[in-house]
């Protein structure tokens, strides 16, 4: 878990830095901890809405609100559909797969 928290918070910190927002990491790490918190206190699954206003709110305090936005939704785009997408194609070439190898029944005709 360790890990996936880990990068989970890079992949926050790379996204604000990336869209521009130059704010200290201290201060990044600290907006990104107080909006996971608020996220898990809520009981939402996946955080999805109560992270995103959090986050934006806190880091419309060192940028924009359009660019605020923007870094939550290109951070929730790598988090959760990018995984997602490569996820599918996983499960959809492993059914392939192991629909290839069962053997036809053969019909009585």
């Amino acid at each position: 878990m360790f890990i996936h928290h880990f990068s989970v918070a890079a992949i926050f910190f790379f996204t604000v830095v990336g869209v521009g927002i130059g704010a200290p990491m201290a201060k990044i790490m600290l907006f990104f901890i107080i909006a996971r918190l608020i996220g898990w206190l809520t009981f939402s699954p996946g955080e999805i809405g109560t992270f995103e206003v959090t986050s934006i709110v806190l880091l419309s305090t060192v940028a924009p609100v359009g660019l605020s936005v923007l870094t939550v939704s290109i951070y929730r785009l790598i988090q959760y559909w990018l995984s997602a997408f490569a996820g599918s194609l996983f499960a959809i070439d492993y059914k392939v797969e192991h629909i290839s190898k069962k053997k036809p029944k053969k019909s009585k005709i």
